[in-house]
This record gives C-alpha cells, structure tokens and sequence, in this order.
C-alpha cells in the first residue's frame, strides 16, 4: 500500500524537561487510510504532529511526506475581527478582475461547505462572536477548503487534533460523513482523540502513544476498547466511569436566580438570551445542553461577568449582582473553568504555580511552592517543574490545572464550560467525580456542555438551549427515552412527542 507520510526513529526533547516528548517513534500513514493517535494526556500526540507538518523541529529521525499536509489545531488559529468566510480563504482568497476580494465568493465558497456537512455555522458571522464549538467547525471548513482548492494549498494529508471535542453527536457524525467521503477520495486523514469509541467507529488502524513511546500500531478491525486502553495506560488501573452518586433533595433557597434575562449585542435583531429565567440550588447540579450557538457560550459569558444583559436581573443570594464585573463576581463566591482555557482560563506567559496560586496567594514563594505542589499532585497534573511557563503545559494537563484551581478555591457555587474538553478518559472520569463530590459538599453547580453523555452523567437537572431560550427543562432520571427527548429539543426546539413541533 503507497505510503503518504513516515516518521523513523523520531525523537524529540523540550530545553528543561527531564523526559523526550517522542522517544524513537516509528510510524507510518497510508494512503487513502485514516489512522487515529491515541494516548493519555501529555503522551506526545501532538508534539508528533506538529513535527509532521513542520511546526516543530526534531532532534532526530527522519520525517518523509508525499503530499501536502493541513492541520485543524486543538486551539484555535482564527482572527476573531473578521467574518467566517474571510477566515476560511485566508491566503487563498477568490479574486475579481484579479485584484479585489471577491466577498460574495468568499461567502458561497463556505456556505457550500456548510450545507455540505451539516455544519451550524454562518458565513457572515465575525469569529469573536462564535462559540468555541462553530470556531472548531470553522477551522474544519478551512481545511476542508484548501483541500478543494488548486494549487499548492491543496491538503492531500488532513490532521484533526481533538476535532469532536466540544461537538454535540449529531455535529461528530456529521464530521466523520464528511471524513469517509475525504478517505474514499483517496485522501489520508490523521485523528487525534480520546474518545475510545471513536477510534473503533471512524478509524482503519490505531497507533498508541504512552510516555512519549509508540506501544503499538493495530488494525481496529483486530483490537477492542480494552486492548486500547491497555497499551494506553500500561499497568495503571483504568479509572473510567464512576459509581453512580447519591442524589438528595437540593436546598429549597435558591442561590443563583435568572429572572427575564436578556441579552443583546448592538444592531444585531435577534437576541443572543432571549427572556430567560431559573434557579440554581444548593446541593444541585444544573446542565446546560444544546448545540454549539444556540446560547450555552452567551450563558457562560454572563455567569463569568464578561457580558451584561439588556433586560432582566440576576440574583446571588438575594442579591442584585446583574451587572457585576468578573473580579466582583469572584469575591461573591463564583468559582469559573471557562470553556476557552488559553485566553480566558490561564496566563500562558507566568508560572505553573503562578497560575495555580492566581486566586490564593500564601505569604511566602515556599508556601506558594509547597501549595502548589500539593495541587499538582492530589489532581495528578504531568508538570515536572512548576516554575516552567504555563504554555510547557500539555492542552489535557492546561485543562486539569485549571480545574484544580477553582475546585480548590470554590466558596459556594461554581460553572463548569466544556470541563473535560481536551482530556483523556481517564482523567475525565477523575474530574467527573471530583465535580459530583461539590455537589455533595452543598455546592451549587453548573455545567455547561455540548457533550450530552456527560451531561445525562452529572445532571440532577437538565435545561436545553434552542436559538437562545430555553427549549426544555427536564428532571434526569438516565433513561434513553429522556436522551431522545434532549436530542430533539437540541436540534429543533421545544419537542412535542404527538408531532414534533419546533419551537
């Protein structure tokens, strides 16, 4: 079988780690295949990958391509000033009379795309006022246009590093459709992800990183989740899944009170929040499930201060607290782990520990140190040297950072956006069961998330998001029945069960 890209013996080691990220790894991908890469968080998935397409140096090995490489990055690489469509031909841009811009163009060129893979986004929307959900889509639709497109842009080699990470089921089908058509058009598609059932539905072959090692290169069609999370996790006991938690009755006072909040950005028509009301309680976990666009990024925006409604109020213990800053909102009580963890959630130019102690300084650096240490170890975060930049980070051990911080810090009420973006399985079932124990400390707990697995997981209640209101309130009681019921009123509004009306 032709052989698109190779790497031989391929090593790579950071100037102040004690460990290579990629350690004589040998591998290859083959034409018209696509091959996933899995590993835990940290395992040098995507140092390897970056090394493929030329973003990283190597200090050894040989790397040899036969074709053109385009890379869908897990952190974004968008111009948040600009619409969609200019996004997407940046660099590629279709001309009129062979000097002007053609943004008419522009703006078929992606609506195509859209319609094409079910996409939800729009092609004249700016960037800064997309969720990060459409901003993965759009960074798809940019890949997917360069490799339709003439000239040297043209991407024989597609690298997706966490694609499905913060997209709802429905949008992962979708991308996976778009995928096998890639494949059968004799396209190689390389897939970084954690989501084991995904190596087995979408993928020809698995290549196992651990530790910075390749423990393995198998057919899927020849190896199962179990084999997987072997050669991931070696003789660490696997930790997935979780015992089901003990529900109670959550406090009668609400904590967190939305009455009629609407928001609005200037000229544009229709509202972002559209008259939207309820509580959170003490003692409760409150999802927040929907379609990436449809509201959930607005939400996390007013409950972390970043953006104020026209209309409406929200309340804090009886409190008015609607116009609040983020710093104000901070000393009231809230803890935050925002969706986007690079801009909003860290400060990738300080310390690891800088960003460890932001909200709970100690009276000495010893004390900063020690504290710090104990963070990293109780959540079992892969930083060897706490005074390295944040950025030396892994995404996976970023995200886990961050989680730590605000668990550790919380008061009485906490948000969660997107908290296992990013993270293996195992470290998503850590997390998973460290949210649950808030909840059972009396905390009050919200969870905004696109992935409604982990919603259905922790949710005591579940609201759904449609076009910016409230499509259905729904008690969890696990069933597949109530999944179905929330799979409807995500795509199409409030569900009706005797015709299906939209909202």
């Amino acid at each position: 079988m032709t052989t698109a890209a190779e790497v031989r013996n391929l090593c790579k080691q950071y100037p102040g780690s004690s460990k290579k990220a990629n350690n004589n790894i040998t591998l290859d991908l083959r034409k018209g295949e696509i091959l996933c890469i899995a590993g835990e968080n940290g395992a040098g998935k995507t140092t390897l990958m970056k090394i493929l397409c030329g973003l990283e140096k190597k200090d050894s090995g040989e790397v040899i391509i036969n074709g053109n490489i385009g890379m869908v990055h897990q952190h974004f690489m968008l111009f948040p000033e600009f619409t969609a469509a200019e996004n997407v031909v940046m660099g590629n841009e279709p001309r009129k009379f062979g000097f002007f811009f053609d943004s008419k163009k522009a703006k078929e060129i992606l609506d195509n795309i859209i319609k094409e893979n079910n996409f939800s986004i729009k092609a004249d929307s700016f960037v800064k006022d997309l969720s990060l959900g459409e901003m993965q889509q759009l960074e798809i639709c940019r890949i997917l246009y360069f490799q339709q497109s003439a000239g040297k842009k043209n991407a024989d080699i597609i690298i997706l590093d966490e694609p499905t990470s913060i997209l709802t089921g429905y949008e992962s089908r979708s991308l996976f459709k778009t995928l096998r058509t890639l494949k059968e058009n004799g396209k190689s598609i390389i897939l970084i992800t954690h989501k084991l059932h995904e190596i087995k539905e979408i993928s020809d072959r698995v290549a196992v990183l651990r530790n910075g090692e390749l423990k393995g290169i198998r057919n899927v069609s020849e190896i199962d989740i179990d084999d997987i999370t072997q050669l991931m996790m070696g003789d660490k006991n696997p930790v997935f899944g979780f015992e089901d938690h003990v529900k109670k009755e959550p406090c009668k006072e609400p904590l967190i009170v939305f009455n009629n909040v609407t928001v609005m950005r200037k000229r544009q028509k229709q509202p972002l929040l559209d008259n939207i009301s309820f509580n959170v309680y003490k003692g409760e976990l409150l999802g927040f499930a929907g379609v990436s666009g449809n509201g959930l990024g607005v939400i996390e925006a007013v409950l972390g201060g970043f953006l104020h409604p026209v209309s409406g109020n929200i309340y804090y213990k009886n409190n008015d607290i609607t116009y609040k800053s983020e710093g104000s909102l901070r000393r009231h009580g809230l803890s935050y782990v925002p969706a986007d963890r690079i801009k909003v959630g860290s400060a990738q130019e300080a310390a690891i520990y800088e960003n460890i102690i932001i909200n709970n300084y100690k009276k000495s650096k010893k004390e900063n140190y020690r504290y710090s240490e104990e963070i990293i170890k109780k959540y079992i975060i892969d930083a060897p040297d706490i005074r390295k930049k944040a950025s030396a980070l892994s995404g996976g051990n970023l995200q886990k950072l961050i989680l730590a911080r605000e668990i550790d810090r919380l008061k009485d009420y906490i948000v969660f956006s997107q908290p296992t973006w990013g993270l293996d399985a195992a470290s998503g079932s850590f997390i998973m069961k460290e949210i649950v124990k808030l909840k059972e400390k009396n905390a009050a707990v919200i969870l905004i998330s696109t992935d409604l697995d982990e919603i259905l997981s922790l949710a005591d209640r579940i609201m759904v998001m449609y076009k910016g209101k409230i499509a259905g309130i729904y008690q969890n009681d696990n069933s597949n029945l109530l999944k179905e019921k929330i799979g409807r009123s995500m795509q199409c509004g409030v569900f009706n069960e005797e015709c299906g009306i939209r909202n």
